[in-house]
């Protein structure tokens, strides 16, 4: 969209302006319907104060991802990898100790506030001098129109985002009772986990590099055959291991509260699931990338519209089971539709030999995990040790396929830490 330096900065300028401006006023309508929201959710106005504290949450997180786009646009994208893996890891610590100490609900919103905190105040440090003025051919009137031009559909396709990943718990906080919303919640909390730490430095590692020449489609299949190649390897056995582990991580997220023991088979779902939710993530970026956001909106209009129709379906009959049901069906309804519109960057794309081991040695190890959890103890103590097990069986098992061709260990040794290098050496 920009030309030269000047331009560059006014545009970026501009587009954190803006956020500032849309983000500050949705942060203050949020916080002037906490009362509603509390009423709806609760069932009393009692909580209106947490959902106050998420306005923050709101404001953090929004301001936060507008500075990883401006990070993505000067093309450092292994220090956002960087930025995004400490802030990942620093929340999830913050969470896990505060609830340990605290036992109280305020603790993952402040984490995530702190997590929002972190990303801008990295991202700002590298995105500084790209801030500061420059003189450009282009008036600040004609900038922000050519802005608002094009972030428009891209706002209404960020609003659809939000709306489809909370349609489903409204249904449930409106129809069923509050432990019940709590419980799926948390199910919903542990598997987006998986989305902050695993997917979202994978995908701004491996593909905006590849993806930022528009005009090379042959380029754009080469970003989405890594992308989808490496994603696949990373969330899948994870994903799989949640499942498998499932109560475990409901005890420690949960403080060990029986209530939320019915967040277990929609956690078990949503985990083997995941992976569509987080792959639509890579051709929606394709899609940013090549400047369709009309397409990515429409995205968002159908996946919305369907969460909303399933959930109001299947949940007054079928609970807690019907609302992971209709989440599930939307994430691979969003993903297909997502790869439909990409097809034409799909050749070569597919490595289904590839896939299909992941899936087996994904599977293997879900098998021994989920033995270990049911015959021998599911006790939070077992984390740390089942972990070990599981991570074992995916050592041996990438060995045995010979999973890792010599082209990825020297693409994974180039991009991971020099430390892992022997690990990629050992995988051969």
């Amino acid at each position: 969209m920009a030309h030269d330096d000047g331009e560059s900065r006014v545009i970026s300028r501009s587009i954190l302006v803006l956020s500032l401006i849309f983000t500050s006023a949705a942060t203050i309508v949020f916080i002037l319907l906490s009362p509603v929201l509390s009423l709806y959710f609760t069932k009393s106005a009692g909580s209106a104060w947490i959902f106050a504290t998420g306005g923050a949450w709101l404001f953090s997180i929004t301001i936060s991802g507008i500075f990883q786009g401006l990070v993505q646009g000067m093309k450092k994208y292994a220090s956002l990898a960087r930025i995004l893996m400490s802030a990942n890891l620093a929340m999830v610590c913050l969470t896990v100790l505060g609830l340990l100490v605290l036992h109280s609900v305020i603790v993952p919103i402040i984490a995530w506030v702190f997590y929002g905190a972190l990303i801008c105040f990295g991202s700002l440090v590298i995105t500084r001098e790209g801030l500061l003025p420059a003189k450009s051919a282009r008036t600040p009137g004609q900038t922000f129109k050519q802005v608002i031009r094009f972030s428009i559909p891209l706002g209404i396709a960020g609003i659809l985002t939000v709306a489809t990943n909370i349609a489903d718990p409204m249904v449930v906080g409106g129809l069923l009772n509050e432990t019940r919303l709590g419980a799926y919640n948390l199910a919903i909390s542990i598997t987006g986990g998986l989305g902050a730490i695993l997917f979202s430095p994978l995908n701004t590692a491996f593909f905006p590099e590849t993806s930022s020449s528009a005009g090379d489609p042959k380029q754009l299949s080469t970003g989405l055959r890594l992308a989808f190649r490496y994603s696949l390897l990373a969330l899948v056995p994870v994903s799989f291991a949640v499942a498998a582990l499932s109560k475990q991580f409901i005890n420690l997220f949960s403080g060990g509260g029986s209530s939320y023991l019915a967040a277990n088979v929609p956690l078990q779902l949503m985990a083997c699931f995941f992976l569509f939710i987080a792959m639509q993530g890579i051709p929606t970026s394709l899609l940013l990338s090549t400047g369709r956001t009309t397409q990515v909106m429409l995205i968002g209009i159908v996946t919305v519209v369907l969460d909303l129709t399933l959930s109001l379906s299947l949940v007054p009959s079928f609970g807690l089971l019907g609302a992971t049901t209709s989440r599930i069906l939307v994430d691979i309804a969003g993903f297909l539709m997502a790869v439909y519109l990409i097809r034409s960057y799909l050749a070569g794309v597919a490595d289904v030999v590839f896939y299909a081991k992941v899936l087996i040695m994904s599977f293997i190890m879900l098998a021994v995990l989920y033995s270990l959890s049911t015959f021998v103890s599911n006790g939070t103590a077992t984390l740390i040790p089942y972990a070990i097990v599981g991570g074992a069986i995916l050592f041996l098992c990438v060995r045995g396929f010979g999973l890792l061709t010599e082209e990825d260990k020297r693409y994974l040794e180039h991009s991971m830490p020099s430390r892992f290098g022997r690990l990629m050496r050992l995988l051969g």
